[in-house]
């Protein structure tokens, strides 16, 4: 079953400047936004951040998004100190975040929880960002709204995951805003060998911009990953790569990939490896404002074993979505603003499109 989502948003944000900012820092900053989409009818959203809590090194952040068919929130607390001289790292500093995400849609199979903490320190090695630490991972399914795959059913409960990550980083981008250009990559590796689901996974990602003529720049990007259950584990749905959304564009959110879908059921299923790629050239046209013409393509696939679902044998090989579109880009205080109308041109019939789409990057 095919379906096609539609949504619109408009999105409002204040920073708000409190009279002891002077003396401890502290900066907050509130959003707003209302919206409307084919899957979850209208939405308001609301979302506040505060740097630097009193001056106390802490980052505050909370969002809550809700309609007349539920809610979703998302909360996370984080705090870094430097750390002064560490042997060969360099700007070495240690980190500590706390995040918790709630989710209970009635038009979703089930509603979700999963709360996360890491630790570690972060710094460079010459031109290296070095990034070392551990991690742990909690997740429940609860209640089911609607039918669900019996794969996803078998995993009704709390899990969780624990273990270790590294992760390099480097690039060479120069200015601000839309005149940004350079290259970089980055690779993350981890490994979870403690709690109830155990695995090791592995992420490579490049991007760069380029000036071409006028004011013209070509922007590619690309990231691969892959992840394997140790001890003969299968995989977790809640660890598995899922696409769509905000990437590859003109798709809904884990709209492509392995999907068991029949009847009422409709569930998708990720898979342990994934690519994903964008090609775009963008030129500004007002100030802070910028627009794109874009490529995008991106596959998710293979599960674990030979499962097998309520539409009887899951599909799980590789396929190639692509998407062609258009976007507009515009340079907020709280990043960048990018709605997107991109015309899916290689799917599957179990693909779920997203013609119109809007995101708030806070990257490149």
């Amino acid at each position: 079953m095919k379906s096609v989502i539609y949504a619109v948003t408009a999105l409002v944000a204040t920073s708000l400047t409190p009279a002891f900012a002077q003396s401890t820092q502290n900066a907050s900053q509130l959003t707003a936004g209302a919206g409307w989409s084919s899957l979850y009818g209208p939405i308001g959203t609301a979302g506040i951040e505060v740097a630097d809590f009193f001056g106390s090194g802490i980052d505050l952040s909370g969002a809550v998004r809700l309609g007349r068919k539920g809610y979703d929130t998302a909360l996370s607390v984080g705090y870094s100190s430097e750390l002064g001289a560490l042997g060969f790292l360099a700007n070495p500093e240690v980190f500590v975040t706390l995040d918790h995400t709630s989710s209970n849609w009635s038009d979703d199979a089930y509603t979700g929880q999963t709360g996360g903490a890491s630790a570690g320190v972060v710094g460079s090695l010459g031109p290296i960002d070095v990034t070392a630490g551990g991690f742990v991972k909690v997740n429940k399914i609860g209640t089911f709204n609607t039918a669900a795959s019996p794969l996803i059913m078998a995993e009704r409960g709390i899990s969780w995951t624990a273990g270790g990550m590294l992760g390099l980083g480097w690039d060479n981008f120069t200015g601000s805003g839309f005149g940004r250009t350079g290259s970089g990559v980055a690779g993350t590796f981890r490994v979870a060998p403690l709690g109830t689901r155990n695995f090791v996974s592995a992420e490579l990602s490049a991007k760069t911009a380029q000036p071409l003529v006028e004011e013209f720049v070509l922007h590619v990007s690309g990231e691969a990953g892959a992840i394997r259950g140790l001890g003969g584990q299968n995989v977790s749905v809640f660890d598995r790569a899922f696409l769509g959304g905000a990437a590859p564009r003109g798709f809904g959110v884990a709209g492509i990939g392995p999907r068991d879908a029949t009847g009422a059921i409709d569930s998708p299923l990720g898979g342990t490896n994934y690519l994903l790629g964008s090609v775009e050239v963008r030129r500004p046209v007002f100030e802070r404002t910028a627009l794109g013409a874009f490529v995008d393509a991106g596959s998710v696939w293979r599960l674990d074993g030979a499962p097998v679902g309520a539409s009887g044998p899951i599909d799980d090989s590789y396929f190639l979505n692509v998407a062609v579109g258009a976007a507009f880009y515009w340079d907020t205080q709280i990043g960048t603003v990018n709605f997107a109308v991109a015309k899916p041109v290689r799917f599957r019939g179990t693909d779920q499109q997203n013609i119109l789409s809007l995101n708030l990057s806070r990257s490149f």
